[in-house]
């Protein structure tokens, strides 16, 4: 009968976590109330309704030339097209 002590080995790792939970969110929650008091609510929700951390970031065009290698007379569609099958792998990263 395998079954008693690995039921009583889960019945352990359930209880350490649910220990551990009991202290970290009280903690969490003593943290979240003390940033917002210092105006980190205000921070947080105006970096959401910019967008947040997630937003499409847009790259200036002396930037893009930079990464394409381009100066600014050789800028055409078609010196575009040429680059792109090589750029592509640096946005993959």
């Amino acid at each position: 009968m395998a079954l008693g002590p690995l039921a009583r080995v889960a019945a352990q790792l359930v209880v350490a976590g649910i220990a551990v939970m009991a202290k970290a969110l009280p903690s969490a929650y003593q943290q979240a109330l003390n940033n917002a008091k210092k105006g980190g609510g205000a921070a947080a929700a105006g970096a959401a309704k910019d967008g947040g951390f997630m937003a499409r970031k847009v790259m200036a065009r002396d930037e893009a030339l930079q990464v394409m290698n381009l100066a600014e007379g050789e800028c055409t569609a078609e010196a575009v097209q040429k680059v792109r099958p090589t750029t592509w792998l640096l946005e993959r990263r």
